[in-house]
């Protein structure tokens, strides 16, 4: 009987864990974040999450000029990803359509990938690239 109760226990934490999202998101990811790509070049996102779905926008720009904005960013967390089409261009800038960007949130809360061949690193920000 004192086994049956200590594998009943046990069966029970085990279960009540799985339940639990132990892998979730210390953080919701809802906000804004910029990544620098130099002194004068930034990527910005907006994200929203709502429990692991995530959602948002992306844009760009260099020197003051806007290089594409809108671009639908998807992503189960801790993940993220988006990828920039010919829509989304301003004219100056129709060769970056195809620009892809995918990455995840790592240890140190920021969001971490390779946006085209270059490794990128979003910070939580207060105010929009896009703007």
């Amino acid at each position: 009987m004192k086994h049956f109760f200590l594998l009943s226990s046990m069966v029970a934490l085990v279960l009540s864990a799985m339940g639990c999202n132990l892998t979730g998101p210390s953080e919701s990811l809802t906000g804004t974040w910029t990544a620098s790509l130099g002194k004068f070049s930034f990527v910005g996102i907006t994200l929203q999450q709502n429990g692991d779905d995530i959602t948002g926008t992306a844009c760009a720009r260099s020197d003051g000029v806007l290089l594409y904005s809108g671009v639908p960013v998807q992503g189960d967390h801790p993940r993220i990803s988006f990828e920039v089409a010919s829509t989304n261009t301003q004219p100056c800038c129709a060769h970056l359509a195809g620009t892809r960007f995918s990455g995840r949130q790592d240890s140190t809360e920021d969001i971490v990938g390779r946006l085209g061949t270059v490794d990128v690193r979003f910070e939580r920000s207060t105010t929009s690239v896009c703007n």
